[in-house]
């Protein structure tokens, strides 16, 4: 603060009128730069300006060091919008119908010469941001705070601040991303996003956002193709403005093809919209997968309206987002297939399903792979993924959507218990074991499963190996890990059970046939093994199997239900710690769903 600013704040806080009227007049384009960079809405920032300014007036007798005015006077403002948000939520603040991007008359010299492309990219990536992200932003890098002062402001911690700080420009280098910008745009776009709502002359020459500014964390590797004519709307504003600096956009390649997965836009087309499938890999989780689909409706969309990744299932309407407990599947029947199904798994699908052949399979790196799926074309694999960008498959939904968690308890909880009971044979069967409901609970939950057949078996799976003992305890066999896990549920690796179930016969060339009833959200799927019918009754909605019935040739029938409890009763906790296996014994051939025909047939162990 200058000394004739102090000497006007210091007449004005002894109650001098004509100061305080000078004073107001000072402070208020100040104030309207400082609250229209934190809102983006200037119907609001009028309000909190106004309020502001009489809020000063009213208490500017208790301000005891006018040195620290302006402090003083933004810590008002910031109170009044916290407030606002608290009161209101972000979407009134946020609404299209009130949202303007704040520019003045005063420089509409740099205005003509950005492009109206180029400033609603800049715009609209700081709107999206968290109202806590761009308050950080606009501190630290307009008002030019330390991050103990931005601390003070804010009633925080400088630790917060700075890991806020870092959080903040991950959120906006993302958003720019979605619209073609590298990460070296993000020091550019913030000067050109001040630049743009500079409420002066004087304050946009002065405005700069220098590297140091910047140091607080990483940036998140993003990185897309451009088109051409945004290189040269770039270059365009630019050159007009000369601070910018020549790094505003990065370029990285020269087509589409070649962007990170997060960033592809859809080209398929079906009917009168395009919609496209990318399914995702991560490195070294066999039999993992996430999934995406996309909607060409408006090609500048930047989130799925499906997608299933590691931690849930995410449904988007226009305005709403549901986390659903099942994965997704085909409403006309057909299995949900992967790019990296085997020749054999694909063409018997396709025979099931009544299809033509579907495309060649890609091969499985575990390095991570990504492949895409546009409607009615070959899969196509991306060349030069990048794994650093893993992180923006995972989805990112407007701030605006709302969020409604359809949920139970035990899928919110991401992994669950399950009891197994039933007769085969004439033969009581009980079973307990856990399965996680998501990829992202396999290490703390993993998958076990514990099965007494009467009397005389003894089948566990803890995943690494499974085993078979007989009565006595003997080990009688002892096969790969998820050999009594096949034809069960195992919905962690990314498909609904409709599909894990039917898929699972499939690689056995087991036919069958599926039935649903709407009206009672089950689907029934038959299998035929000759002499021997077997049926699952599944939970569409729940993404479970409730029971499994089998039928043979003889008349003989048998049933397993499942039931899927939050605990486990004393007894079975107590068993839960035995899930050893005994040492050196052979591994049997990969596991398949054949084990329940034996089951069924009384030769399981023999």
């Amino acid at each position: 603060m200058n000394e004739k600013t102090k000497h006007l704040v210091e007449r004005a806080c002894k109650g001098d009128k004509p100061a305080m009227k000078a004073l107001v007049k000072a402070a208020q384009p100040r104030l309207q730069e400082y609250v229209n960079r934190l809102t983006l809405d200037r119907d609001l920032a009028d309000e909190i300006v106004q309020d502001s300014l009489v809020t000063m007036m009213q208490h500017l007798h208790s301000l005891v060091q006018p040195d620290k005015f302006w402090p003083w006077l933004s810590k008002i403002a910031h109170n009044r919008i916290h407030r606002y948000y608290r009161e209101n939520g972000r979407r009134k603040a946020k609404s299209p119908a009130k949202a303007q991007a704040p520019v003045t008359d005063e420089h509409n010299v740099v205005a003509d010469a950005i492009t109206q492309e180029l400033r609603q990219i800049v715009l609209g990536s700081m709107r999206l941001l968290k109202p806590e992200f761009r308050t950080v932003l606009v501190l630290r890098c307009y008002e030019e705070l330390s991050f103990p002062e931005i601390a003070e402001r804010l009633g925080s911690t400088e630790f917060k601040v700075r890991a806020l700080f870092v959080r903040a420009k991950r959120a906006l280098g993302k958003n720019l991303a979605k619209n073609g910008f590298g990460k070296s745009s993000l020091l550019g776009a913030l000067l050109l996003f001040g630049k743009m709502t500079a409420t002066s002359e004087a304050s946009l020459s002065s405005v700069s956002v220098s590297s140091g500014m910047m140091g607080a964390g990483f940036l998140p590797t993003l990185s897309v193709a451009v088109t051409t004519k945004m290189v040269l709307a770039t270059v365009a504003a630019v050159g007009s403005v000369s601070v910018l600096g020549p790094a505003l956009l990065q370029v990285t390649g020269p087509s589409q093809r070649h962007a990170p997965m997060a960033f592809v836009q859809a080209t398929g087309r079906s009917g009168n919209q395009t919609h496209q499938h990318w399914y995702y890999y991560p490195p070294e989780s066999e039999g993992t997968v996430h999934i995406q689909v996309r909607s060409g409706h408006d090609t500048r969309a930047s989130s799925p309206i499906l997608l299933q990744n590691e931690h849930a299932n995410y449904s988007r309407t226009e305005n709403t987002v549901l986390i659903c407990n099942a994965h997704m599947w085909h409403r006309d029947g057909t299995v949900m297939r992967l790019p990296t199904d085997k020749a054999g798994l694909s063409g018997f699908l396709d025979k099931m399903d009544g299809r033509p052949v579907s495309s060649k399979r890609v091969k499985f790196d575990q390095a991570g792979l990504l492949v895409i799926k546009e409607d009615q074309k070959p899969w196509y694999v991306l060349p030069d993924f990048d794994l650093g960008d893993e992180r923006c498959y995972r989805g990112q939904w407007p701030e605006h959507l709302e969020i409604i968690d359809q949920r139970d308890s035990i899928h919110k909880r991401g992994w669950t218990y399950v009891n197994i009971t039933g007769t085969v044979r004439g033969q009581s069967i009980y079973g307990i074991g856990c399965i996680p409901l998501v990829s992202a609970q396999c290490q703390e939950h993993p998958p076990w499963i514990r099965l007494k057949v009467g009397q005389d078996l003894l089948l566990q799976d803890n995943g690494d190996e499974a085993f078979i003992k007989n009565g006595q305890g003997r080990l009688l066999k002892r096969y790969r890990g998820g050999r009594f896990f096949s034809g069960m549920a195992r919905p962690w690796q990314g498909l609904h059970v409709i599909d894990t179930v039917r898929r699972d016969a499939a690689d056995r060339y087991i036919p069958f046939e599926t039935g649903y009833a709407p009206e009672k959200g089950r689907a029934v799927v038959r299998l035929d093994y000759g002499a021997l019918q077997i049926a699952y009754r599944i939970s569409m909605q729940d993404d479970l199997i409730e029971e499994i019935s089998f039928s043979l040739s003889d008349g003989s029938k048998g049933k397993l239900c499942f039931d899927y409890p939050h605990s486990l009763n004393d007894t079975d906790r107590a068993i839960v710690d035995d899930m050893r296996t005994s040492g050196d014994w052979p591994l049997y051939r990969v596991p398949d769903i054949t084990w329940l025909v034996e089951l069924a047939e009384g030769t399981l162990g023999q």
